[in-house]
């Protein structure tokens, strides 16, 4: 199981500064999506949980709406990395 630890390391590499309380407020707006642990009652991700947490941070980051992320729509969501991809590419050239 991942923690909010390896989500915080993991946006750090992409150049993101997180907390754990930014995650946790993100948390609460429904972008990142946690596991309890019966045991400890930290919060954990499963495999799933963890890739589309990763990618909803940097949609949010990218200004995607929360309401489009929080949708899931696979055509919106392709969408709006066409265009990141797309701005980045544009950057990188220049």
């Amino acid at each position: 199981m991942k923690t909010i630890g390896n989500v915080i390391k993991i946006m750090d590499g992409f150049g993101v500064k997180l907390s754990i309380d930014n995650v946790r407020k993100l948390e609460i707006k429904g972008i990142v999506m946690t596991t309890r642990n019966a045991k400890n009652r930290y919060r954990e991700f499963t495999d799933e949980q963890f890739k589309q947490t990763i990618r909803n941070l940097l949609l949010y980051y990218f200004n995607t709406p929360v309401d489009v992320i929080k949708k899931n729509d696979s055509v919106e969501m392709a969408s709006r990395i066409s265009k990141i991809r797309k701005a980045v590419k544009d950057i990188v050239q220049k």
